[in-house]
């Protein structure tokens, strides 16, 4: 992918910017309006809201992609962390008062998943440079199914962290690092591979929010029920929501795909991380305020 031809990441960076403002759009405005009879429902059955996740969507796939490139290329991978780490915190406050009005612990912010990524990709790096070696046919066969097979087993416990943690996209986001990690440079398989890592940890992020609810509630016994086939296309029917995710992922992995492999232009890393607790606050107390001079 290094070409002059395509997109750098710093365009990608603009675009997933971009996707996520649309997305807390609707997470503020368009839900508030909604919640107070300004905007109906389409054909009285759509949320208008629904929409909007196109744009989460579309952003998680761009920065999943940009999380595994920065991974690898990162001069100082502790300092990368704990920059995201930083983030994350500064983040929380404002997704807590953006999703719920006020602290919630129940729910984190997606830098949490990202960062579970970030400690899952150091060991399947090493797993992958010591067992797997891509392109080595020489390589002994069985040390390479051993390693695939330990990249199986790393991916699942930093999906099962991430659930645990209860990390915004959860499991998915952990998927999509760890496949963007392998396939950043293959156009093809991000395109067509891509897409099924996202609807699989789609389904599955969504079937597992029921998990701690179920146990919770001291309803236990319906854990076997929430993972049936009629319960996940029961979920999957429930709302648009999840047909707005796989059109925003569609548009979010034609962008990846087009990314070659360049920096771009630099801009300050310090405001690219403000931004993310900066545009909820900001358009949270935006919405409240518009809403309370139209009541």
């Amino acid at each position: 992918m290094n070409t002059d031809k395509g997109i750098p990441g710093s365009g990608l960076k603009i675009i997933a910017i971009i996707a996520m403002l649309i997305e807390t759009f609707g997470l503020t405005f368009i839900m508030d309006l909604e919640r107070k009879g300004f905007i109906h429902p389409i054909g009285n059955v759509i949320p208008v809201n629904n929409l909007f996740k196109i744009g989460g969507s579309a952003a998680l796939v761009v920065l999943t992609l940009l999380l595994a490139e920065g991974f690898t290329h990162t001069l100082n991978l502790k300092y990368y962390v704990i920059r995201m780490a930083v983030a994350a915190l500064m983040t929380e406050f404002a997704y807590d008062y953006l999703m719920s009005g006020g602290f919630n612990s129940l729910y984190q912010s997606v830098l949490v998943s990202y960062i579970i990524a970030l400690f899952t990709l150091m060991i399947v790096q090493k797993i992958d440079q010591g067992l797997i070696v891509q392109g080595d046919e020489s390589k002994n066969r069985t040390k390479q199914i051993l390693g695939v097979f330990l990249v199986l087993v790393t991916t699942l416990l930093g999906m099962a962290v991430s659930e645990f943690f209860r990390g915004d996209y959860g499991c998915l986001a952990i998927m999509l690092v760890v496949f963007f990690y392998f396939f950043r440079n293959k156009k093809a398989a991000i395109l067509t591979g891509g897409l099924i890592v996202f609807a699989v940890g789609h389904i599955l992020h969504g079937l597992l929010d029921y998990v701690p609810l179920a146990i919770l509630s001291g309803q236990a016994e319906l854990l076997p029920e929430i993972f049936s086939f009629r319960f996940a296309v029961s979920f999957l029917a429930k709302d648009f929501s999840h047909v707005a995710a796989v059109i925003g992922a569609i548009i979010g992995l034609i962008f990846a795909s087009l990314y070659n492999g360049k920096k771009g232009y630099q801009a300050s890393k310090i405001a690219y991380y403000l931004f993310f607790p900066l545009h909820m606050l900001l358009m949270t107390v935006a919405s409240t305020f518009l809403i309370v001079c139209l009541m």
